[in-house]
């Protein structure tokens, strides 16, 4: 009997050796995305800033476009392919007649289906005032149409440098995170998706790093039906800027961010800067879309589940 109760401890030890050693071996990764080491460029995209990128259906056709504000005008570059397969064409500047337009971003501001566009006046920043402007679609989601630009208020932070709109809190409206010089900050829609009306601002970043230096975007980058967010900048004591994404350990309702963790750990390029995470060839998962040296390029998903 004591025979076969030390076979037994043994037998026990060495289970537990193996986990560890499986443990130790296997990459650490709660992340339902991975990534191709391919950098896969996409053509005409020239000398863009990453900064103010936005990939969404411009003409409600299926696939996805690219628009970038390059300073005072917005270009885009059209998909004439297809959502598996991307095409871009050669940017058109100044689309739709759209201009003295900076970080411009594309949405259904007044819940009416199709795209709006709002940013900050390039005009009026030269004079040193911050001015949101509106540009409201006044044809349809397949031919848009924008008016002449009217002052966007609705509560909005003047000093904001960088921003995404974003529904952090899963009430269907949207609401606004961004850095300003004094760091980051967060303006609740206290409105509806057919009327915005922003809170006042707060500091508080559910757990996102406070400071002025990163630019912020949001993905469902685990798979799970929350928003987690990638980062991009220096932080505090760093001398070149980096990549991090911080998983949403809470829910889609009450946000909360893990512990930043490099971009790399996914397999994201570390030579990509402003990235986003979009499903560029329309597969049902998340690539990586981003610059190197003001160049477009992309990684494909590759995980399978």
């Amino acid at each position: 009997m004591k025979s076969l109760q030390k076979c037994f401890l043994q037998m026990q030890r060495n289970v537990l050796v193996a986990i560890l050693l499986l443990a130790m071996l296997t990459p650490i990764s709660s992340f339902a995305q991975s990534f191709s080491s391919e950098l896969k460029s996409i053509p005409h995209s020239g000398k863009i800033n990453g900064n103010s990128c936005q990939y969404m259906d411009i003409d409600n056709d299926g696939d996805r476009d690219f628009m970038f504000t390059m300073m005072n005008f917005p270009l885009l570059y059209s998909n004439i392919g297809s959502s598996e397969s991307p095409s871009f064409e050669k940017p058109l500047s100044m689309p739709f007649e759209l201009k003295d337009i900076m970080f411009s971003t594309f949405m259904d501001i007044d819940g009416d289906g199709d795209l709006d566009a709002i940013g900050i006046s390039y005009k009026k920043m030269k004079v040193g005032k911050r001015v949101w402007q509106m540009y409201t679609n006044t044809g349809t989601p397949e031919k848009p149409q924008f008016s002449e630009p009217v002052a966007f208020e609705f509560g909005l932070d003047k000093e904001f440098e960088k921003f995404r709109f974003v529904d952090i809190d899963g009430d269907n409206d949207l609401d606004i995170l961004g850095v300003k010089k004094s760091g980051l900050i967060f303006q609740e829609n206290k409105g509806n998706n057919e009327t915005p009306e922003f809170s006042t601002s707060q500091s508080e970043s559910f757990g996102l790093p406070e400071t002025s230096g990163v630019i912020i975007d949001f993905a469902d980058i685990d798979n799970d039906s929350d928003l987690d967010a990638y980062c991009f900048g220096k932080l505090d004591g760093e001398k070149d800027a980096k990549q991090y994404i911080q998983l949403n350990n809470g829910d889609k309702e009450n946000p909360a961010f893990s512990e930043l963790t490099p971009a790399t750990t996914i397999g994201v390029d570390e030579s990509l800067e402003h990235v986003q995470f979009v499903d560029i060839d329309g597969d049902g998962d998340l690539d990586a879309v981003g610059t190197v040296k003001y160049k477009l390029f992309y990684q494909e998903n590759t995980r399978i589940e």
